[in-house]
Formats: C-alpha cells, structure tokens, sequence
C-alpha cells in the first residue's frame, strides 16, 4: 500500500514556512537553472587561462552533512583541491580531469567520485556544467573527545622533556 505523507513539499526552492521547519522537507531544484552566482578559484590554483566558475546551492540537509548545487566554468586549466567528498554528474560541455596515474575524460552523463583531501588538475576545453552533492561528516561528540585526549596525551611527553 502506497501512503502519502502530509508533509509540506518544497518545490523550486519555493518552501511553505512550514516546510523551512521541517526536518522532513523535501528540497528540490532543476538543473535548467542560469541564476548561478560567482565563485572565483583560488588564484593559486589557476595554471592556465582564465577560467571564471560560478555556482548555486539547491539544498542542505538540516544537519549540514551534505548539500547540492550547480556549479560551471569557462575554458581554463586549474588545479581542484576537494574540501569535502564530492560525487558529480556532468550536465553540459567536456573537460579533462587528471590526477597522477589517471585521466578522465569528463562529458554529459558521466559520473565520478572525488574523496575529500584529493587534488584534480582540470582542463576545460571552453564550458562545463555539472551537478555536484558534497557530503562534509563532522565528527560526533565521541569523535571530538577523543581527539581532544589525543592532542592531551601527545602534549604530556612534550611537558616532561621540557622540566
């Protein structure tokens, strides 16, 4: 039996005040969308061209783990360096995506998965569109104690030596 849920729905980023409220809201937006914003490279990352890349965030999740966007560039060759996973589909255009070892040719409907801590060199022929979902996880509360007796216990020997 199919059951359908009265929760409010957001569509098109359009969300009832009720939905904003909501853990359980629903996030929606369309990869048609042309109201991206300016999101510079780092200059240091930039290794030919000038490439200008612009973005748009679509949704999050209310714990701020993972979110959705658009993203796009001009022709350039750059370097990426991913502050979190991230797991992309190519809407629009080609580039090439290089790491030691390795290269991708990247074209509409490609997938890929790049791991936080990673760094691609990007070379965009003239234009890229892709759809991008990051996942950033925070440690827990667990997860923070227990680094912070690491750093504890890693300072006691550093105190004795110093007597």
């Amino acid at each position: 039996m199919l059951s359908v849920s009265s929760q409010p729905v957001c569509f098109l980023d359009i969300c009832p005040e009720s939905a904003l409220q909501s853990s359980n809201a629903l996030q929606t937006g369309t990869i048609t969308r042309t109201d991206l914003q300016s999101a510079p490279l780092d200059p240091s990352w930039i290794l030919g061209g000038a490439p200008m890349a612009r973005s748009l965030q679509l949704g999050e999740a209310m714990d701020g783990n993972l979110s959705f966007g658009l993203w796009d560039c001009t022709d350039g060759q750059f370097l990426f360096k991913y502050r979190s996973d991230e797991l992309i589909h190519i809407l629009e255009g080609e580039a090439i995506v290089r790491a030691p070892g390795m290269e991708l040719h990247l074209h509409p409907g490609v997938i890929v998965f790049f791991p936080k801590g990673s760094t691609m060199h990007w070379t965009v022929g003239s234009y890229i569109k892709k759809l991008a979902i990051f996942r950033t996880v925070q440690p827990g509360l667990l997860g923070r104690i227990a680094g912070k007796l690491k750093q504890a216990w890693k300072s006691i020997p550093n105190a004795r030596n110093q007597k």
